[in-house]
């Protein structure tokens, strides 16, 4: 039952209905806004907005980071490539699940309760089997997990990503109105968000500040130009920031390694994934009349006739008025990425699940032509970066940090990207804290060497941890997926005994053994770095065990072949 459940709760790939990117790039920030953002002189001789900080990215990470920052009396400025970042990605619109790692930071920055109105709790958790069987659609199974330590946890939260991202936009957006900030002293000023935006450059200006310029994503606009006093690169797995940070580190002669990504292999790197968008209550089987429930998942298998196999999933929304999505996950070399036209995909379609309803008519003609056109995108390599943070030697109060998939990115095998993430912005803030780092009035004096030692102290941390979760991805559930190749099945199997013999040993011996991976990791309190030491822990108490167990053996048949060979007067 614990493995079917995470076969299905692990992850990811839940799309929405795309919108318009093709817009011009806009800066939207209310005029009274403006008049609270300073202005300063840059080594150009220029006159140009004077931020703080600039968050480099819209995402979740990107945007809890703003606000976070906002609340303690920072001037933000958010930089985004997307005019509309809550708006579809057909390379990032998947599901998360937030757990208490991302919970607790969306609670400190005040969007927590938006998140529970919006999301299914996995509690509330329930699967249908969807064959060419009968019944082909099975009755819903509630499959909780098992908690080997008896302690309560926080529930996790399913939400497609741009439902979250948008929460906190509006969130930003809240700061922008009018007598928001009125009366605060200018503790709480607004956050400026430039969206439709690319970092073009980064460099320090005069070492006491970076100077900033963003172009365009488009043909439309001009160039602007800014500083600021601490720069948040969480603008995803391929960084301008981190790339601009790299540079300036090795002309600081930090090292040719700084701030590189460095890669693992994993059985589910490499992956390919596609989503096809379903029209609200699907009907789930040709044969039934079921339709499907937008807070119950789905797993939708392909007839056992197929060639190849193949089967879809569809998670957990709180409402599929927008309609539902499912999610084929395959090697790069199955059969569906050949079904590039139309006819092409309703054959293959029609042959690896004609008991479901996956044709023009029901889908939609333009869907359908999207979804046999798309390319889809891939699982990366587990990765994370060398340096989690910058402070030039050179500087009087700059400094930079990375953040979220710049920092680290994976496979969703455990469902930790959004969470590690925001769990990124709640340590920033927790040394920020420390530091007693204030910006605005209240800094003044004090902000630059406090800012210096605490994203010194940040980066050392948050670069063990990526290290530490780039490990556990690669060890966690990584067969999960429609996986096929040599020797995949005896790999599952290896797997899957491990995963039960470490629960037994823990359930039995709990001061002695911990339990799988992707158990420890439900615990919020536990660190990446106390989760991989426990496991390791497990790993050589276990070979130990073996190695006791296996000598006591030895003694005994020796003994046995002494006492029968004194038996025979040999």
């Amino acid at each position: 039952r614990t493995m079917l459940f995470r076969v299905f709760t692990s992850l990811l790939v839940a799309f929405l209905p795309c919108a318009d990117a093709r817009q011009a790039p806009v800066l939207r920030t209310p005029s009274s806004a403006l008049r609270v953002t300073s202005l300063s002189m840059s080594s150009a001789g220029q006159l140009v907005p004077s931020f703080d900080a600039v968050v480099v990215g819209a995402g979740p990470t990107g945007l809890a980071a703003a606000l976070m920052l906002r609340t303690r009396g920072a001037r933000v400025a958010v930089l985004d490539k997307m005019v509309d970042p809550a708006g579809f990605d057909p390379e990032r619109a998947f599901l998360y699940n937030v757990d208490g790692r991302g919970q607790s930071t969306l609670r400190d920055i005040g969007c927590h309760s938006k998140l529970l109105e919006e999301s299914v709790s996995q509690l509330d958790f329930k699967i249908c089997i969807v064959s060419d069987a009968d019944p082909p659609v099975s009755e819903p199974v509630s499959l909780p997990t098992v908690d080997v330590e008896q302690k309560a946890r926080i529930p996790g939260q399913w939400i497609p990503r741009n439902q979250l991202v948008a929460i906190l936009d509006d969130a930003v957006r809240a700061t922008q109105a009018p007598g928001a900030h009125e009366g605060l002293r200018d503790e709480h000023p607004p956050i400026h968000t430039f969206y439709g935006f690319d970092l073009s450059s980064l460099e320090l200006d005069e070492g006491t500040s970076w100077h900033v310029v963003a172009c365009p994503s488009g043909d439309e606009g001009e160039p602007s130009a800014m500083t600021a006093q601490l720069i948040v690169g969480a603008d995803g797995i391929r960084s301008r920031v981190r790339d601009e940070l790299g540079r300036i580190a090795r002309a600081e002669g930090i090292g040719r390694g700084a701030f590189r990504m460095r890669k693992r292999r994993s059985a589910s790197a490499g992956l390919r994934y596609k989503v096809l968008n379903l029209p609200p209550h699907f009907q789930l089987a040709k044969r039934a009349s079921a339709h499907a429930a937008p807070e119950i998942s789905y797993s939708i298998r392909c007839t056992p006739k197929a060639a190849r196999p193949v089967r879809c999933g569809l998670l957990p929304v709180r409402s599929d008025t927008a309609g539902r999505t499912a999610n084929f996950i395959t090697r790069h070399e199955h059969p569906l990425w050949n079904a590039d036209t139309p006819a092409a995909l309703q054959a293959y379609l029609e042959e690896a699940f004609p008991h479901v309803p996956f044709d023009p008519d029901t889908i939609g003609t333009e869907e359908f032509k999207r979804f046999a056109a798309a390319r889809g995108g891939h699982f990366p390599m587990p990765q994370h970066c060398s340096h989690a943070a910058l402070v030039p030697e050179a500087t009087h109060g700059a400094a930079a940090v990375l953040a979220g998939d710049s920092l680290h990115a994976f496979p969703p095998d455990l469902g930790q990207g959004v969470n590690a993430g925001l769990q990124d912005v709640q340590r920033l803030a927790a040394y920020l804290d420390e530091g007693r780092v204030r910006f605005g009035s209240q800094g003044a004096g004090s902000t630059v060497p406090a800012l210096a030692d605490s994203v010194k102290r940040y980066g050392q941390e948050r670069a063990r941890e990526a290290a530490a979760l780039t490990r556990l991805v690669c060890l966690g559930y990584p067969f999960q997926y429609s996986q096929e190749g040599p020797f995949v099945k005896l790999k599952q199997l290896c797997w899957a005994a491990n995963l039960f013999l470490r629960l037994s040993l823990a359930k039995a011996l709990p001061a002695v053994f911990h339990p799988q991976i992707f158990t420890l990791i439900q615990n919020p309190e536990l660190r990446y770095t106390e989760i991989a030491r426990r496991a390791d822990a497990t790993t050589v108490r276990i070979w130990a065990m073996v190695s006791l167990i296996a000598g006591a053996l030895w003694c005994i048949l020796l003994r046995v072949g002494r006492g029968a060979a004194a038996g025979l007067g040999v």
